[in-house]
């Protein structure tokens, strides 16, 4: 087995070769690596010691690879003992920190120079360049004949037949990215290896070579169980081998036909018996937007679908990792030239995945949602914790909202009130993202649709449950400023909750004016901080005595208010109640850490007092002696004492 501790003897630095030889945490937790990076080969190289990160966490997937680099990299695959090659480069442009990489590729036949004393080393490497690197180790290019007239046209043609560049993302004459280097290396070590038989022999007539015959190349087999542990494909009864069951001797395990925790057909990938990480397949189609059952028929064509329908194949559908259960084909998937083909079976706010099985015509279908908290406190160092708070009524039943550093990577880069998405599987957080959000002035909406916020329009996500649901009643007062919450889709999952906020008012005091017909008045305080006195006019009767009470408003075309009071118990959407800071007399609020209590007038009385904690949405509108001031967001509340006796602050909370 090769030893994937060897130490270097070279005195490099981390620097010096961009680092790829440095050994950092695991990939899974690199900082700048997500699902649009190829993780499953970043992480599977990163665990056998082939290409790792740099010494601050981060594997820089975009970073152009050099040609000097990828001799590192074709030396950690192949597991030359570099030193010992130190020294006998025949290029003279190789800075001294590459050159025994460069020596040692050069001497095994797996690259060469851009003539006999120039390397090209800091030149970034092509995808043709990688790939013929590649080839070489994997027993291709072993005769000048392989080239034909055109090595770069040649190399391409071979490595299309061997999946050489399945997942990678530049073109034949672009220079390679960490990223896409790292897929191409994975799929290398799922190749086979090869071994040549050459037709013809070459003849030389002076420094001119005259091919004889163009070379074949079988898989390489053996009879032992090891070259079965990342496919099992047998020739004439013996198994194909390939190089990362013959580098690692059967210790690097690809096992199919495994499900991630969101359901999908999945690989998981093993080294010493570890689990490296399970990793879902291609889907044959990813939707982010509305779907309808046509669309599905169409992509699954009509033998599949009529597999499907006579019970010849498996359909099953899996939403945030559970299986739904007594699933009929019709509710999914219908012929375009059905009645209900244009009914809408997945909505936006999720990503959804369809997976064929080409053999059996299987069909998986997984829908991820995406759901939005906020951060509740910043992260805990002592306990290496971070609390969650769901926001909305989101339909995701969670066990636990409190996150540990054992499970999440960099929990410790959110802070407090951070927007956050999560995913959920089996009731179970599984992602964290930190959200985008935008800011701007509403110009225009549509119920239970969208929101123009500065000339764009938002859609909204099907799981922000308050915009949507049938009796939503999502205001905005048109040219305020809002904050929308973007889900991963660009949908709009939450907004900062100051929406209709601005259709609340507290009413101090009622009487009736006088006259020949007497008019209910309040003394009225908005929550915009203005005061001034209103006309009450109810349809219904209003109890002139009910004062001292928010109140929701309705400004009629006659300047008048129809009021309906709000109640004060906890469980309704919306509440008020006092605040208290628990600090020196006279202070009623500090700023950050006032806390609001609710259900009853004073902390002394004998009803019961529930305590809640402000944040970013709370609004307090502080009334000290007709001074009457508004504020949003408990960090925005400034530390206020007392100018007389009585104060009166009064809370509205929302969700």
């Amino acid at each position: 087995m090769r030893n994937l501790k060897r130490a270097l003897s070279l005195g490099l630095t981390a620097t010096m070769i961009s680092g790829l030889m440095v050994m950092g945490s695991s990939a899974a937790s690199y900082a700048d690596v997500t699902s649009k990076q190829n993780e499953e080969a970043i992480e599977v190289l990163k665990t056998v010691g082939i290409m790792v990160g740099d010494e601050n966490g981060k594997f820089n997937p975009d970073a152009k690879v050099t040609r000097n680099e990828m001799a590192v990299v074709m030396c950690n695959l192949l597991d030359y003992t570099v030193a010992s090659y130190k020294g006998t480069s025949p290029f003279t442009d190789v800075p001294e920190w590459a050159e025994p990489y460069v020596a040692a590729c050069y001497t095994n036949g797996i690259t060469s120079g851009y003539d006999a004393k120039t390397y090209g080393g800091n030149d970034s490497v092509t995808t043709a360049q990688a790939a013929l690197m590649v080839m070489k180790a994997l027993g291709y290019f072993q005769y000048q004949s392989d080239f034909g007239a055109d090595w770069q046209l040649s190399t391409v043609a071979q490595g299309n037949k061997i999946d050489l560049f399945d997942d990678v993302d530049s073109g034949v004459k672009e220079a390679m990215t960490r990223n896409d280097v790292a897929q191409m290396v994975l799929n290398a070590l799922e190749a086979d290896l090869v071994k040549a038989e050459k037709n013809g022999s070459d003849v030389q007539v002076g420094d001119i070579v005259i091919s004889g015959g163009k070379a074949t190349y079988d898989s390489r087999t053996g009879t032992d169980s090891k070259y079965a542990k990342i496919d099992s494909t047998k020739v004439d009864g013996k198994y194909t081998i390939q190089l990362g069951e013959d580098l690692y001797d059967g210790d690097l395990v690809k096992a199919d036909g495994a499900d991630d925790d969101f359901g999908r057909p999945s690989v998981k990938w093993t080294y010493e018996n570890k689990e490296i990480g399970t990793y879902a397949d291609d889907a044959d189609a990813v939707y982010t937007a509305t779907v309808e059952k046509q669309d599905l028929y169409d992509l699954v064509g009509s033998d599949v679908y009529n597999d499907l329908k006579n019970g010849d194949a498996d359909f099953s559908v899996v939403v945030d990792g559970v299986a739904l259960k007594d699933v009929k084909l019709s509710d999914y998937i219908v012929k375009n030239n059905d009645d209900d083909a244009g009914d809408k079976i997945i909505k936006k706010g999720a990503t959804t995945e369809v997976f064929i099985d080409d053999d059996s015509n299987d069909v998986v279908i997984t829908v991820i949602n995406s759901y939005v908290a906020q951060v509740d406190g910043d992260y805990d160092k002592n306990d290496e914790e971070l609390e969650l708070d769901i926001l909305d009524e989101a339909p995701v039943d969670v066990k636990d909202t409190t996150l540990s550093s054992d499970d999440f990577d960099y929990l410790d880069s959110y802070s407090d009130e951070d927007y956050v998405l999560i995913t959920v599987a089996n009731k179970e957080i599984k992602t964290i993202d930190l959200a985008e959000t935008v800011e701007g002035k509403v110009t225009a909406y549509t119920e239970k649709k969208n929101v123009t916020v500065d000339g764009t329009k938002y859609e909204y996500s099907k799981n922000y449950t308050d915009a949507v649901k049938s009796d939503s009643k999502l205001t905005y007062d048109l040219n305020d400023a809002y904050t929308l919450v973007l889900d991963a889709n660009g949908y709009v999952i939450y907004t900062d909750g100051t929406a209709g906020h601005n259709d609340y008012v507290y009413v101090a005091k009622m009487d009736y004016a006088g006259g020949a017909k007497k008019s209910l008045e309040g003394d009225a305080y908005f929550i915009d901080g203005t005061n001034k006195v209103i006309t009450i006019d109810n349809d219904d009767d209003f109890n002139a005595r009910d004062y001292g009470n928010w109140y929701s408003y309705n400004e009629k075309s006659n300047g008048k208010y129809e009021l309906e009071a709000i109640p004060t118990d906890k469980d309704t959407d919306t509440f008020y109640g006092y605040v208290s800071t628990s600090v020196n007399e006279g202070v009623v609020t500090e700023n950050g850490k006032s806390t609001v209590y609710v259900n009853d007038t004073n902390n002394t009385g004998s009803g019961k007092i529930d305590k809640v904690k402000a944040n970013n949405d709370t609004i307090f509108v502080v009334n000290d002696d007709d001074d009457v001031t508004a504020y949003t967001g408990i960090k925005n509340v400034p530390d206020i004492t007392s100018k007389t006796a009585d104060v009166t602050v009064a809370v509205v909370n929302d969700g």
